[in-house]
């Protein structure tokens, strides 16, 4: 494996953890310990923070991801309060549209529909929700079952809510994700929604990746930390979309 392909994973790992032991990740990537703790130290130098060591094995998260973990939670927190009793909502694949779970309303009777491993085994075990699940081929990357039979399944469901990721947000050249094979879930997914809420912290907007899925204007509702920059919150509310900042 290359060592940058190699330095991403272990990126988006700790992002996506908060923490991780050098041996899990030599394990999970099949290389030295040595060599996990060299490309630790690459990371530390690229994102400009100083490592935290509990013990010999483990790594804090950088402060730089721990910030941005953070503000994930914060956006979790605030998709999940805009949860109604009785409610369908769909769950789209994401570090982020995952937060909402932790803060689900045990009170509140909610379907919640899904085409992710992770937020799956989550909501398992919670009694007050009613689980709807899209199959198909299993993308291990981002969790995320797909197939023309899940698009089908979706098309015959109807929410009021669509929690949605993304991993650029372009004016002009609209919302964006890594892999081809989630556009056409996540566009399903949107006209099956009364309302389209984006979850995504403030990294991401003026990016551009490689597959877009819808326009900027076919957003209802967009939840993101308070480092947004007010030129951004400007051009959402201008294109009639309702920004929360947390």
């Amino acid at each position: 494996m290359k060592k940058k392909i190699r330095q991403d994973k272990i990126y988006q790992h700790i992002k996506k953890t908060g923490h991780v032991s050098v041996k899990q990740l030599a394990q999970l990537l099949k290389v030295s310990e040595m060599t996990i703790r060299r490309d630790l130290l690459d990371l530390e130098a690229i994102h400009d923070t100083e490592p935290q060591k509990t013990s010999q094995t483990k790594y804090d998260l950088l402060t730089a991801l721990k910030k941005e973990h953070q503000k994930k939670f914060r956006i979790g927190e605030k998709a999940a309060a805009l949860i109604e009793d009785h409610e369908t909502i769909i769950i789209d694949t994401g570090s982020t549209t995952a937060k909402i779970i932790p803060y689900l309303d045990e009170d509140k009777q909610t379907t919640i529909l899904t085409y992710n491993s992770h937020i799956l085994s989550e909501l398992l075990t919670n009694s007050q929700i009613t689980l709807k699940f899209c199959g198909g081929d299993y993308h291990p990357e981002t969790g995320m079952f797909e197939s023309p039979e899940s698009i089908t399944f979706l098309k015959k469901h109807r929410a009021t809510k669509y929690f949605a990721s993304a991993s650029g947000i372009h004016e002009s050249l609209g919302v964006t994700c890594i892999n081809s094979y989630e556009t056409a879930i996540k566009q399903a997914s949107i006209d099956s929604s009364l309302e389209f809420i984006l979850m995504v912290d403030s990294s991401k907007f003026g990016v551009l990746s490689p597959a877009v899925f819808c326009e900027l204007h076919q957003v209802d509702t967009i939840i993101t930390d308070d480092d947004l920059s007010p030129k951004w919150i400007k051009r959402l509310e201008e294109q009639g979309i309702t920004v929360h900042t947390v």
